[in-house]
């Protein structure tokens, strides 16, 4: 059961750190900061997906962060899920072991200002990377935009450079 709180202490930190920085904290904003955690962390299991990397035991560990209210989870029309701490945050916090804090703190301090998109991008393209590790980044882009046709190829390259000056891909 500790562990099961542990994950629910995870989720509740990452929110609870976004809340400053992020545009929007919804559960794509949500996977893709796990997702790049775990990559050196190995908690979850992540899949490609529509949005880039997606963990589906991540998702069903949100919504029951949300049942023990160490987060409140709202739909906004128009906008998407907004996900803010729950009136149980600092004992769930609490079970997080200061060497994870510090760990999520790194992706969150480089990562948070982003928005949904971008991370998305970011994600995806270090997913690829992990795939085939000798990729240029001009082919990565071109997979990316393959992946996700609506984004324009120069913006996808764009972050993906801004991915790779901070270290993330």
């Amino acid at each position: 059961m500790r562990d099961f709180y542990i994950r629910m202490g995870r989720i509740a930190y990452i929110v609870d750190r976004l809340q400053s920085l992020s545009p929007q904290v919804g559960k794509t904003v949500l996977q893709k900061i796990m997702y790049l955690v775990n990559s050196t962390e190995n908690w979850y299991d992540f899949t490609l997906y529509h949005y880039g990397p997606f963990s589906s035991m991540f998702e069903a560990d949100i919504n029951h962060a949300e049942d023990f209210d160490a987060v409140g989870i709202n739909w906004i029309p128009n906008i998407g899920y907004q996900i803010t701490p729950g009136k149980n945050i600092a004992y769930f916090t609490g079970m997080v072991p200061e060497e994870e804090k510090k760990i999520m703190d790194e992706i969150i301090e480089k990562l948070g200002g982003f928005n949904a998109r971008d991370l998305s991008i970011m994600a995806t393209a270090h997913y690829i990377k992990r795939q085939k590790s000798d990729i240029s980044s001009e082919e990565l882009a071109r997979i990316v935009r393959i992946l996700k046709p609506k984004f324009d190829l120069g913006m996808i390259a764009s972050v993906i450079a801004t991915a790779t000056d901070l270290g993330v891909i």
